[in-house]
This record gives C-alpha cells, structure tokens and sequence, in this order.
C-alpha cells in the first residue's frame, strides 16, 4: 500500500478545512502500525481513504488486494446472529467455531448482535474481518468503548493476524501502542510527521487476487435469515405491497367498469331499462287522471295500440337487448277512455253463459245486461266497466289478475303487492345472494322485495332467504284485496289461484317504483292462460311493456320496438328520464377518485417505510456489498418475496373481500363496487411492481450518492 501526496479538503459553510496535505505514506510489511495523534488531525480521514469509503481527495493511492475495515461503528446485521453474520463470509463451520471459541464468543453464536454488550459486539466485528482472510487491515480506535479484559483479547486477536497480514491501527492509547506497535507514525498538520519503527517486520507479499462470486443458495440462505430474523419488516413489507396491489387493482376496477355498473344498477332502480307505452301526442283527451302505481298523473289518450301475443314474442325473438317483458290489462291507466272496446249485448251474453255465479263480477254483469235489454241494440257497445274482459271465456274476477298486480304471500304471515315479469331464460342476473334460476319452479326477486320480506320476523338475513317458498297470488280477490280493505278479514287466499315458487336468488338491484319478481320465460303467461281459461284466438294485451339489457339504448331500441309491433296510436318510451342514475347516484369520477386517493395514501405509505428504514439499509447494504452479494440482487428478491406474498394473500382474499364490500354497498344503495377479474389483477401487480422499482431505484441511488 502506497500514499503519494494525498490532499483531502472538508468544504464547510463558513470555511474549508485542509485535513490532509501532500501525505505520503507506505506500508508493505507485516505486524501491526499505530497512527497516533491528536483528536481532528486526520487519523480516522486517512483510513476512509484507505478503506475506499471517500474518494474525494487528490493524489495517487495504490492499494491492492482485500482490504478490511473494523470501524468504530459496528458494522454487523443486528437482527442476525452472531453465526449469521460471521457464515455470510465463510462458509466453514469448523473454523467458525474455533474462532469463535478463540475469541470467547462460542455461547453467544446463535444469539442476534444487537442483545450483544459493546465488547461482544467489537470482538465479533475484529473476528469477521479477519474470517475474510484481508490483505490489510484496518482498525479505528478497536479497543474504544471496552474494559480491559476484553481489550486485551481483541489486541491479542490483531496481534496474531499481524504476524501475517498489515494491520494499521489508529489509536489514542499509547499504552496499547507501546505495548503492541511494531510501528508508530504521528499524523499532525496534515501530514506523517514522525515515522518510526519499533521492531523489524517481513515484507509482506500480496496473494493472488481472488473474486468472490456467491451462488444463488447463498443468496436464498441470506433471504431466509434476513425474513426470519425481521419477521414484523417482512410482514409490513407484504402489508404494504398487499395494500398497493388491491388499491391498483381496485383503480383499475373502478375505471374500466364502474360507469357502467353504475348505470346499470340504477337504470334498474329508476326503471330507465324498463320501455312502457305512451299515447301518441296527437291521441291526448283534456283531461287528466291519477293512475296506478306507473305514473302519478297521466294525460289520458283517445286512442291506443293493442298487443297480441304473438306481437310479444316477436320482440322477444328479434330484439336481443329485451330481456324480460310483462304483459296484460291495467284499469288503473285506461279506465274511463272511451276508445276501447265494449262488450255488445251479445258478446255480454256470451260471457254470462260461462260466468261463475259465485263471482261478485257476474252479478255486475248480470244487473248491468238486465237493465239495458230493453233499450240496447244488439250489436252496440254498453257495458264500459267489462270491456277488458275481451278474450276471456270465464269472468272469474272483477278484475283480471294483472289488473292491479300480483302478491307474494310468505310464511303464510306477510303479503307484499308486486309486479311479476318474465325473464329470456339465457338472461343472466346480477345477484347478491343465491344462483340463477334454472327450473320453472324457482323465481329471482329484486333487493326492493328482499328488504320488505326481511320485515318478516322469521328471516333475519338474505341468505336465510335463499330457498324459502313463496305463494304468487291473484291481487284481486287475494289477500292483497282483502287485507288491504278490511283489516279484520280472514287471513287466507284461494288456493287455486296461486303458485308456489322457491327463491332461487336476490339481484343486486332496487326499484323505486315496483316490487319486481322474475320468473322464466311462459311461466306466469301459462298460469294466468289456465287460471283464467282464457281464448287465445281473441286475447289482445292493453300493454305490453319490455325490460331491456341496462347496457343498451333506451331510444334505440324502443324505435326497434316500435317498428316490430308495428305501433300507430302510441309509442315506447323508457319509464325513467335519460341519465337520472348516473347524475344522482354512484358517480364514477367519485368512486376513480376514491381509488386514486387509496393509492397516493399506500405509494406514500411506501416512501414513509422507505424513508424510515433508509439508515437500515444503507448500513446492511454496505455490509452486503463488502460481504461478496450484490446489493440490488438483495433487495429485488426480498421485494419480490414481498409481491409474490401480496399476490398469494389476493388470490386468497380478493374474490371473498369483494363480495363483501359490494355487500356493504349494496345495504347503502350502491352499486356493485367491485368484480373479480383476473386482467385487471394482473395489471395491477405489474403496476405494483413497476412503482415498487421506481421508489426502491430512487431511494438505492441516494443511498450510493450520499455515500
């Protein structure tokens, strides 16, 4: 080792500090040199130099072979044991354990350095130096901080490596360095003022060069120590990559899809997918009537469209976006319009031929012929209140069953009006709880239906829902009428104009303006067909109204609608206003928003951690890279370790965690929040792991410049 003219200057605010000047100095023989002198005269200066740590100065420096460095700082992993560390450099157990023993540490090897005493520290520090077999060592002040037993062992140590290696020491005992100096040099003013030998030493003769190359099992082995050793640091780390991977992914989520469910949901909870039937403007009457549960006032119309069943299925089969439709008779609408048609006096007959006299509408019907007979021609409409019992054979009811709607009845204790429709049987709903149905004796109900029957005190949650039967019951002569009326009625309804059904599942959505159920396709046609006996071959619906995929465009198709049924006296239009969902309810930019914040929140989480642990890991990768391993090999296999576990802990979680917060949302009236889609999280694992590389690269780079 040689030093030609060797000039170091601290640049301080207020002035620069010349520590060094022109120093010259060689060293080339074994045993053991002191540097003495006085405190700020440029001794531990010299040996960063030496030892490579500052390399801002001016001069020639030549130095060749390993060179170790036993710094007044421990330079040890703390949360590794003392084996640990010492086996980072070799890997010869045996000689391990006999230095161990040499230097009175055997009983404390599997202990962690940082429960070590100062001593112990400083010994084990002294022993991995020289385990790595150096060139030259180096030490600053290696007896500092310790009591005299365990100075002795530790200059003991020096002196036996001394009688094969250089080993420089700088110190400020001078009995130690009388006691043990082979060599004294005095550094004062900048330079070696005094040079003197105590005891001729051998010159010593460099080894062959020899690079150390560990093997990818000596990294794992190192991995390993390092994730047990600092369980909590490996467990915020997965945490961490835990959060950013779901916030990611739940960013992701949000923005490709959650204006669309967003939409969809409340297109079905403010009936924006659902196409109704309006007069056309031209047909509108002056006055103006309170109606049944679809409109609150509605402009009554001289004129409208009728709707065979054929007419029905012809949309079901051309319209692709129709999923569901209901179909029949409502008077709460078209009551009182005069543009339908009557029943003549003939058609009246007809009808009482067949009527049930048990039927309070035969004897309507019967006082109503007996009093026109006389003045009625034949073949003249008189009758206004039968007219929509056109197409049936039997009057069985004042009102057909459609005519104010359905009932469930359940548990045989709670009865709730609703509104039946009939569902494409390929149509797949969008469900909290339960499956699709897939049997004509199963039915879907809407959250809307699913909150009220949860008032019934013998379910207490959706699940318990799931499987329950429920009784669809003729609202006209059922318990709806008969509860609703006469509140001390008796509690029953006629068995032969119900069907029982079992819940199959309970869609995600609501509905501000009906209790909807679905049932398959045919389904509740077939049943009111057979309950009514109806004619076929006269049957006309007063309305025939479509639920359409909330996705597609309500103009759009209600043109195609329109076009098919070959409507003139009226047209269809959505129930709802256009964009009333989007502008009141689960605004995307809302929910992209939140999801931004939740990852600025973990990334600034991540740099906090990053900051925190930077002393750490500026100390560890200095120990690293003198150790043989390469610093950012290290560091990409713990953080990939930290990915692969928040990658595992997802592929656990996320389907079940989703399930959850939709359900959350959905008691608050949300839409569906979230779904579980694997593109989306594997995006978010490379965006992860990019942003990881990001900060890991910045944080790595100040580290190397701040050293």
């Amino acid at each position: 080792m040689r030093l030609d003219n060797i000039n170091k200057t601290y640049h301080n605010k207020l002035n620069d500090v010349h520590v060094l000047k022109d120093l010259n100095f060689t060293l080339n023989t074994v045993g053991l040199t002191f540097i003495i002198g006085k405190s700020g005269s440029g001794k531990t200066t010299l040996l960063n130099i030496l030892a490579k740590r500052d390399q801002d100065y001016t001069g020639t420096m030549i130095l060749e072979g390993n060179v170790e460095y036993v710094e007044q700082e421990y330079n040890l992993m703390e949360s590794l044991s003392v084996f640990d560390n010492l086996f980072m450099l070799s890997k010869d157990k045996k000689m391990i354990d006999l230095k161990l023993r040499q230097f009175g540490l055997f009983e404390h090897k599997d202990k962690k350095v940082k429960k070590l005493s100062t001593g112990q520290k400083k010994r084990v520090q002294v022993l991995k130096c020289l385990l790595s077999q150096p060139d030259l060592l180096i030490c600053d002040e290696p007896t500092a901080a310790l009591d005299a037993a365990n100075s002795k062992l530790v200059m003991e140590a020096l002196k036996e490596a001394g009688k094969n290696i250089p080993v420089l020491i700088v110190s400020h005992d001078m009995t130690l360095c009388n006691q043990y100096a082979s060599r004294i040099c005095k550094l004062e003013n900048g330079y070696i003022s005094e040079d003197k030998i105590i005891s001729e030493q051998k010159e010593y003769h460099l080894k062959q060069s020899r690079k150390i190359k560990r093997p990818v099992k000596e990294y794992l082995y190192l991995i390993k120590k390092m994730i047990i050793s600092r369980p909590g640091d490996s467990l915020i780390k997965a945490v961490i990559m835990s959060l950013l991977i779901f916030s990611l992914y739940a960013g992701i989520n949000f923005f490709s899809s959650v204006s669309g469910k967003s939409d969809a949901k409340y297109k079905w909870t403010a009936g924006e997918n659902l196409l109704i039937t309006i007069g056309n403007e031209e047909n509108k009457s002056d006055e103006n009537k309170t109606t049944a549960s679809y409109r609150v006032v509605e402009p009554i119309y001289s004129t409208y469209d009728f709707y065979t069943k054929q007419d029905v299925q012809n949309v079901l089969n051309e319209v692709d976006e129709v999923i569901g439709y209901r179909a029949g008779w409502d008077t709460g609408i078209y009551d009182w319009s005069n543009y339908l048609p009557r029943y003549t006096y003939d058609e009246a007959e007809k009808v009482l031929e067949t009527a049930d006299p048990k039927r309070p509408s035969t004897q309507i019907l019967i006082d109503f012929a007996e009093t026109y007979k006389d003045t009625a021609k034949r073949n003249e409409g008189i009758i206004a209140y039968f007219y929509y019992y056109d197409g049936f054979k039997d009057c069985r009811g004042y009102y057909p069953d459609d005519l104010i709607g359905t009932s469930i009845y359940f548990n045989n204790l709670f009865y709730l009006d609703t509104v039946v429709y009939q569902m494409k049987n390929d149509y797949q709903f969008s469900l909290l709880y339960g499956n699709q149905m897939k049997s004509d004796d199963e039915i879907i109900i809407s959250l809307t239906v699913a909150d009220k029957l949860l008032e019934n005190e013998s379910v207490s949650s959706y699940e318990d829902l799931i499987g329950e039967e429920l009784d669809l019951v003729d609202g006209s002569w059922g318990p709806y009428e008969c509860i609703k009326n006469y509140g001390t009625c008796r509690l029953g309804y006629d068995k032969e104009s119900h069907n029982t059904y079992k819940i199959a599942g309970i869609t995600d959505h609501k509905n501000n303006y009906e209790n909807q159920v679905y049932l398959r396709n045919g389904v509740y046609d077939k049943w009111i067909e057979e309950n009514y006996q109806m004619n076929l071959e006269y049957l006309e619906y007063q309305y025939a109204y479509y639920l359409i995929d909330p996705e597609s465009n309500s103009d759009e198709i209600s043109i195609k609608i329109d076009e098919i049924s070959a409507s003139t006296d009226s047209h269809y239009v959505s129930y709802a206003s256009n964009d009333k969902s989007s502008q009141e309810y689960n605004n995307p930019i809302l929910y992209w928003g939140i999801s931004m914040i939740m990852i600025i929140l973990v990334i600034m989480v991540m740099i906090g951690y990053e900051v925190l642990s930077n002393r750490r890991l500026k100390k560890e990768g200095q120990i690293i890279k003198e150790d043989g391993y390469k610093v950012k090999r290290i560091t990409f296999m713990l953080e990939g370790i930290s990915i692969i576990t928040g990658v595992i802990v997802w592929l656990i979680l996320l389907q079940p965690l989703i399930e959850k917060i939709n359900e959350i949302a959905f008691r608050y009236e949300y839409s569906e929040i979230l779904t579980f889609n694997l593109s989306d999280f594997g995006i978010s694992i490379i965006l992860a792991i990019i942003i990881m590389l990001l900060i890991k690269g910045i944080s790595y780079e100040i580290r190397i410049r701040r050293n």
